[in-house]
């Protein structure tokens, strides 16, 4: 599972990944068989609940013989998996020290996922309701067409609340101007709804903002940048794709007259290319590599990347706040920092820290409690008071 077209450094299996990973983050064989079977022993009392089921859809394999084979569940999931049972398993990807096995790493599986989005017309022939209305669009990130000022904070947060407004206004939305609404994004979205939050009371106060839920949020741009460049674990395309978006929003920065010519190269491909690429396929390129002399030795570009330094103001609501502890995109400390910062400034904050999980598994682990924290406050329902660090469940 590895792509021989690219340099061995920028792609590396799977089992040696975690491998690497463990060892990075001094994960030791026991608690990972340990994880493991927490994670076997969730999913089965989901299963066993149902909670799965509304998002499956069976499928019937014809056989030689007798009635099909029917798949309806995830043959991984192993309730009666133990950790005496795992210690057994010998390491699958190292002979020598390794700590990966069968029982611990993550399963290969076949699996499909399907969205359908169709327009009004589309809708109407179908003959029914909607799960969710796109109603406005507003804040552009890496992969979208045009240049985006990525990870600039301040156009990001007023995109938002523009697109906030424009919900509405849209006619069938759903959404009136006096509606609650709430906030919620990760990584470059947790970003931008946390500019939102802070600029909302000058930009738009007609909002009723009742809760923001931000997650893998990058708090402090020019921290970031430095940790983003030339790691490969962290992928250092963000680095260069930080630059190119400072400067569309700044362009008396000047980047092109700066670019060597490998840096005229990645800059091309980062305008072209989506978070994916940025992130498996740039090495240990640096800013000093793609610029002469390095922007990040400048004044003029530090002075920029700090002033979209998330914290600096009370959120015009309450916050949700979730960050992964082993996150090699965005350090824990980022969002461990924001978190801190609001309660700071006064407002109330929920701080959720998902043990062990990486940046884009956070994507998926994150949310649940977060969301439903949102959707009680947007019901007028009472959240907790105050600034609490929420545990796992």
């Amino acid at each position: 599972m590895v792509n021989p077209k690219k340099d061995p450094q920028w792609t590396v299996p799977l089992g040696e990944s975690a491998e690497l990973i463990a060892e990075k983050h001094k994960n030791s064989r026991e608690q990972q068989d340990e994880f493991a079977l927490a994670s076997h022993q969730k999913a089965a009392r989901a299963q066993e609940a149902g909670l799965f089921d509304a998002e499956l859809l069976p499928v019937s394999v014809p056989q030689r013989k007798g009635e099909p084979l029917v798949f309806a569940a995830d043959e991984c999931v192993r309730p009666d998996a133990s950790l005496s049972a795992m210690a057994k398993l010998k390491p699958s990807f190292r002979t020598s020290g390794g700590t990966v096995t069968a029982g611990n790493a993550s399963p290969l599986n076949d699996g499909a996922a399907a969205l359908l989005l169709v327009d009004e017309e589309g809708l109407k022939a179908t003959g029914r309701e909607p799960l969710a209305r796109v109603s406005a669009t507003g804040v552009s990130a890496q992969g979208t067409p045009g240049l985006p000022s990525y990870l600039v904070g301040r156009p990001e947060g007023y995109a938002v609340l523009d697109a906030l407004r424009a919900a509405q206004r849209i006619d069938g939305s759903g959404v009136s101007e006096r509606s609650p609404v709430g906030i919620s994004g990760y990584s470059q979205g947790g970003q931008a709804a946390g500019w939102a939050a802070e600029l909302l009371g000058d930009y738009a106060p007609e909002l009723r903002l009742k809760g923001v839920l931000a997650g893998g949020v990058p708090t402090d741009m020019l921290t970031e940048v430095n940790h983003l460049n030339g790691n490969p674990t962290a992928g250092a395309g963000f680095a260069v794709a930080a630059l190119v978006g400072l400067d569309h929003a700044h362009p008396e920065l000047g980047l092109a007259a700066r670019l060597t010519p490998e840096g005229e190269q990645a800059v091309e491909r980062v305008e072209n290319s989506c978070v994916f690429e940025d992130y498996l396929t740039f090495g240990t390129l640096t800013t000093g590599d793609v610029t002469q002399p390095d922007v990040l030795a400048d004044p003029r570009w530090q002075k920029r990347f700090a002033e979209s330094r998330l914290g600096t103001r009370k959120p015009a609501a309450p916050a949700y706040v979730y960050h992964g502890t082993s996150d090699t995109l965005v350090p824990f400390s980022q969002g461990s920092r924001l978190y801190h910062d609001w309660c700071a400034r006064g407002q109330s904050v929920q701080f959720e820290a998902l043990s062990g999980v990486d940046h884009v598994p956070g994507i998926v682990l994150g949310p649940p409690r977060g969301v439903e924290w949102l959707v009680v406050r947007l019901n007028g329902g009472t959240t907790p008071e105050g600034c609490n660090e929420v545990g796992l469940g």
